[in-house]
């Protein structure tokens, strides 16, 4: 009797042993996000941030790509929200979209996972209009996705929007460890320099731009010049090319126009601080349209300055050669009258330099 009771203790013993040893081995329910390894799917400019998400972002439909680990994950489900303070169940659970809105849900599986989400359901909150009540897995299909960009008010400093990944019962209630990724946004560009003035170089432009009140944008990081004609364009054949020397109107280049669609203008950039700038590599005699954008840190562009137009000079080794030229002939020649208003204008130009005080 003893014995057999020795034997039965023994058994539940083992048993009771072998049950905590196993909960004890579960892992406890856990995401891990591996945050630095998040990527963009289109290329982007250099030296931007993963985390900082900008207008061509959004218009374009970049989707992030999100590397993360499940352990624990049994039973659960996945969960991926944006928005901010969403570890709290009301603010998962309330028709308030604009706080926290749902992104994807799914039977979680222990392992590597790799979770792909557009930039602009990540945004859906902070810029869709409309009702609410409606997440970007409840939008209607008739919706211009591209409103979810354009109807973001903000215009002062980057805001931020985070990614939530959690597990979650039944109750929809986080158990373990949730993980986050916090980024800013920035879906305007900042104002262009609103006042511009064009000296004349060899063949360039020297420009002195600047505001008349100062932007209260402070993420401008740089400026880029556009020119009509671009550096390189041959005039034969144009409109123009009877009379290049003569400033007409730009089709391309105008004064609150979109700058993205202006790429192959590219002629020059400058720093964050500079007030002048040089476009480069133009002819000698032919009018040139120039317009200024300024970038902001998120590589937002602003819409094109007021324009100027000039007329680039000859190179002054072209003219020494012309002048040498002259001292063999027997009647004196006097270099053309434009290259002597341009030398002028040049050098008055460089007296004056900056134009005006920003």
């Amino acid at each position: 009797m003893n014995l057999t009771r020795w034997v039965f203790g023994a058994w539940a013993i083992g048993i009771f042993c072998s049950v905590s040893s196993a909960r004890a081995q579960a892992p406890s329910p856990r995401v891990s996000l591996q945050a630095e390894a998040v990527t963009h799917s289109a290329p982007r400019g250099d030296g931007l941030r993963a985390s900082q998400l900008n207008a061509a972002d959004c218009r374009n439909n970049d989707m992030l790509s999100f590397p993360f680990t499940l352990s624990g994950s049994q039973g659960y489900s996945l969960q991926a929200w944006a928005g901010g303070r969403c570890e709290n169940i009301t603010a998962r659970v309330t028709k308030d979209q604009q706080q926290c809105w749902q992104l994807a849900s799914f039977t979680a599986m222990d392992g590597a996972h790799r979770l792909d989400l557009p930039v602009r359901d990540i945004l859906y909150g902070r810029t869709a209009a409309g009702d609410p009540a409606r997440g970007p897995l409840g939008k209607p299909a008739q919706l211009d996705p591209t409103l979810a960009c354009e109807t973001w008010t903000g215009s002062g400093p980057p805001e931020i929007v985070s990614v939530y990944f959690m597990l979650v019962d039944s109750a929809e209630n986080i158990v373990g460890e949730f993980a986050t990724w916090n980024a800013t946004f920035k879906l305007v560009g900042p104002p262009p320099p609103n006042r511009v003035a064009a000296g004349i170089g060899p063949e360039e432009l020297v420009l002195a731009f600047g505001y008349s009140t100062p932007p209260a944008d402070t993420t401008i990081a740089g400026y880029r010049i556009y020119c009509d004609p671009a550096p390189g364009v041959s005039h034969e054949g144009s409109p123009a090319a009877a009379d290049p020397g003569v400033c007409r109107p730009s089709s391309l280049l105008v004064a609150g126009g979109d700058s993205s669609l202006i790429a192959a203008q590219h002629c020059g950039s400058a720093g964050k601080i500079a007030s002048t700038a040089k476009a480069g590599w133009l002819s000698a005699g032919v009018a040139y349209n120039v317009a200024v954008t300024a970038v902001d840190s998120y590589d937002n562009e602003s819409v094109l300055s007021p324009v100027v137009c000039e007329v680039p000079m000859v190179k002054a080794e072209r003219q020494a050669m012309s002048s040498s030229a002259c001292a063999f002939s027997s009647r004196p020649q006097q270099l053309p009258l434009f290259v002597l208003l341009s030398l002028a204008s040049f050098l008055g130009a460089r007296r004056r330099f900056p134009f005006f005080k920003v």
